[in-house]
């Protein structure tokens, strides 16, 4: 009964306003409080009877009594700020709309490059910012329009060359390290080689050719190389001279890897394929010793170069070693992608990229996520614990690379189980990084986000985070470095090398070796152009190998820097250097290895013919 006596109020209220609208109807409810009994009593009188009760004549209650049920009302009134909802602005995603508001706001958009309209449109409908570990997989692998997909980003006419291709003695003197490890191994008769990085394949055509004069040792090979990207596969096969089928032109896929860690399930599926588009594998796997049922099978050919029997895998699962075993990582770790992580107000917060704002000129941008994501969960306490007091409270930011620390927890257990080492050569230092990831493109810095897709994304690597991750383990195996790249190089023999080589040299060659030996041990001068600047410092030398055994130069490179307390290893006469056995190794290679003009129509002169840019 109070519902219909309160529509009564309203009605005989109309036309009058808000207040004595809201009036009305409290009247209403008021008058129906003593008439409900007798409206309830029955019959079609019950009804008169109320409605008596609600005339103004009757029902009006005493000036007291209507100044406090009006102050009561007033307490009741809420007001809504609707002009926010009025009108909102249009939203689209049509590219052309997007350019429009741009252009009518002042700012002139980059051009957005087919991967950049995939990234934005991902995040914009796919739940919002991503990783920064999941953008460099993206920039670096997207089958239809990543960086290393979409060219050859190698050479003078790509964005950066590897150490290899500089000078032919790189890859003759880490050919000397295999041979002076395999005999401190005792000289097994089988030993396998594993390459993640391979590129062109021209540091392992070098090696081969480099150490073909020891017999015993080319006899004992057996080489697999790692490589996702059936294009490289196929320059590799050339620049080993294989005798056997070409590598399939089309790439088959991969099966899914399986995890073993925290770090793999945060790190991105394609993220590995980002290095070994250089060109390693799954690197980011820590399982040594089982491979999938369904694993295509491995490509098998020989190197016309020495007899040693090569094969091809797409990840390093797929490679069984079947005793001892060395690993080369040449410029592989740093195309690993990284989680960036900053300290705010809030704690720990990680570095997403998103969408950017109309009035920016990049289409993406970097953000904090608000709180702790998963990675922030997972990777960061453990890197942390990693460090020393000192360095978790200096620490504003920390880059971490997951499949980075992965992979060295995995050629650790597979050096223990089976012996051997693995040789990791690239620029970075023995500690952590508050952010070091970068950007090139035509052998220039560039921004991180300008146009996606078009320049190589790489970062240093942090060689202490790969040594705590050895020692998480508990796996049987040492870290030795890192060293100085000038220091291995010298140690090895690379001034004697290059002596050998100069005597035997047109004027041109000889200008071309000396360029290339300068770059490669010599440091950098602050302001000198990105050509002319020197490797010997920047890159470091790192090894893992099985416990109790120190392949030179590394022993005696550590041992000589704790004595002179500081980069005396690197100075000293590599003669002095070198053990007595050892010295007769390179005199060996020297006689035997071509001369430059030498092997026509070889990767090894084909690279000696072009001074090349670095890649940092």
């Amino acid at each position: 009964m109070l519902l219909p006596s309160a529509l009564r109020g309203l009605r005989a209220a109309q036309g009058g306003g808000v207040t004595s609208f809201i009036g009305a109807a409290w009247r209403g409810l008021a008058g129906a409080t003593g008439g409900g009994a007798a409206a309830s009593s029955g019959g079609s009188g019950g009804s008169e009877d109320t409605a008596a009760a609600v005339s103004p004549s009757s029902a009006d209650p005493p000036p007291q009594q209507s100044a406090v049920q009006a102050e009561a009302l007033q307490e009741h009134i809420i007001s809504v700020d609707r002009s926010g909802l009025i009108n909102p602005a249009p939203h689209s995603h049509d590219p052309a709309v997007l350019a429009a508001q741009a252009a009518a706001a002042g700012v002139v958009k980059e051009p957005e490059t087919p991967l950049g309209r995939h990234l934005r449109t991902s995040i914009q409908f796919g739940g919002g910012p991503i990783t920064l570990a999941e953008y460099i997989g993206e920039v670096l692998t997207n089958p239809q329009h990543g960086y290393y997909t979409q060219r050859d980003v190698f050479g003078v006419a790509g964005d950066f060359v590897t150490s290899p291709e500089i000078s032919q003695m790189f890859g003759e003197m880490v050919g000397i390290w295999c041979v002076a490890a395999w005999q401190q191994l005792g000289c097994p008769e089988q030993l396998h080689i594993v390459e993640l990085g391979p590129g062109r394949g021209t540091l392992m055509a070098d090696l081969l050719r480099g150490t073909a004069a020891f017999q015993q040792f080319s006899q004992a090979l057996r080489v697999s190389m790692v490589e996702v990207s059936p294009v490289l596969r196929r320059m590799q096969w050339e620049a080993l001279r294989c005798q056997g089928p070409l590598p399939p032109a089309d790439e088959t896929p991969a099966p899914a890897p399986s995890s073993s860690s925290d770090q793999q399930q945060l790190a991105s599926s394609s993220s590995s394929e980002a290095a070994s588009s250089r060109g390693g594998g799954d690197a980011g796997s820590s399982s040594s010793s089982s491979s999938s049922s369904s694993s295509p099978p491995a490509i098998r050919s020989t190197s016309d170069w020495n007899g040693a029997a090569v094969s091809w895998h797409r990840s390093l699962d797929e490679v069984q070693p079947e005793g001892p075993t060395l690993y080369i990582a040449h410029e592989f770790f740093d195309a690993l992608p990284v989680h960036q992580f900053q300290r705010t107000e809030r704690g720990w917060c990680e570095r997403l990229i998103d969408v950017a704002s109309p009035d920016s000129p990049l289409h993406l941008r970097m953000v904090l996520s608000p709180g702790a994501t998963p990675a922030a969960r997972v990777l960061l306490p453990r890197r942390l614990r990693q460090l020393d007091l000192a360095d978790q409270q200096r620490l504003q930011a920390l880059e971490v690379c997951p499949q980075g620390m992965a992979l060295a927890e995995s050629l650790a257990q597979r050096v223990a189980q089976h012996g051997g080492a693995a040789l990791i050569i690239d620029y970075g230092q023995d500690g952590p990084y508050e952010t070091s990831l970068q950007a090139i493109r035509q052998h220039e810095f560039v921004g991180l986000l300008e146009q996606p897709g078009s320049a190589d994304l790489s970062s240093r690597v942090d060689y202490s985070a790969l040594r705590a991750s050895v020692e998480d383990t508990g796996a049987a195996a040492d870290c030795l470095g890192p060293i100085p790249q000038a220091a291995f190089l010298l140690g090895l023999g690379i001034d004697a090398r290059l002596e050998q080589l100069l005597a035997n040299a047109t004027p041109e060659q000889a200008k071309v070796l000396e360029a290339g030996f300068r770059r490669l041990v010599g440091g950098t001068v602050p302001g000198v152009a990105l050509t002319e600047e020197g490797m010997g410092v920047s890159y470091q030398a790192f090894c893992i190998a099985q416990r109790g055994l120190a392949p030179w130069p590394f022993g005696a490179v550590e041992e000589a820097e704790s004595e002179d307390g500081g980069e005396g290893g690197a100075e000293q006469d590599p003669e002095q250097q070198q053990p007595e056995g050892q010295q007769q190794q390179q005199q060996a290679a020297d006689g035997s290895t071509p001369q430059p003009q030498q092997a026509a129509g070889s990767s090894t002169q084909q690279h000696q013919q072009t001074p090349a840019e670095r890649r940092e």
